[in-house]
């Protein structure tokens, strides 16, 4: 794996990560992450680029065996390219619902396309207890 940053809360952990350009990379770290927020008994989001748009790929199926996709389904490239490549995910076996998600193309008082050549995401969720 790359790298992970991980942030525990008293009722969730955070995992933020950048996914390898190499398929069975991706789905090694994604297998690493797994079991390491997992430990935490609490619910657990990971968020990042995943480098990979295919929701039918290798590395989706694995995604979609033990994580929710929470983010929009919307492109999350500017710059022209349309395509969806950052996520917002969480382990399944703890129950939290979004309730409001999207890819801010806008934001007062900030270029965000000017920041990165991806927008940022948001999810809002119930369930944390």
């Amino acid at each position: 794996m790359r790298a992970a940053m991980v942030v525990e809360y008293e009722k969730f952990v955070v995992a933020s990560t950048n996914f390898d350009t190499d398929m069975a990379k991706r789905i090694e770290a994604l297998q690493t992450l797994h079991t390491k927020l997992s430990a935490y008994n609490k619910p657990a989001f990971l968020a990042g680029y995943f480098n990979e748009g295919n929701l039918e790929s290798d590395f989706f199926k694995k995604v979609k065996e033990d994580w929710n996709l929470l983010s929009a389904d919307k492109s999350t490239e500017n710059g022209g390219k349309q395509r969806r490549l950052d996520f917002i995910v969480s382990l399944k076996d703890h129950g939290v619902t979004v309730t409001q998600a999207d890819v801010m193309e806008y934001l007062t008082g900030a270029d965000v396309a000017t920041a990165s050549s991806h927008y940022p995401l948001f999810c809002d969720f119930t369930g944390l207890k």
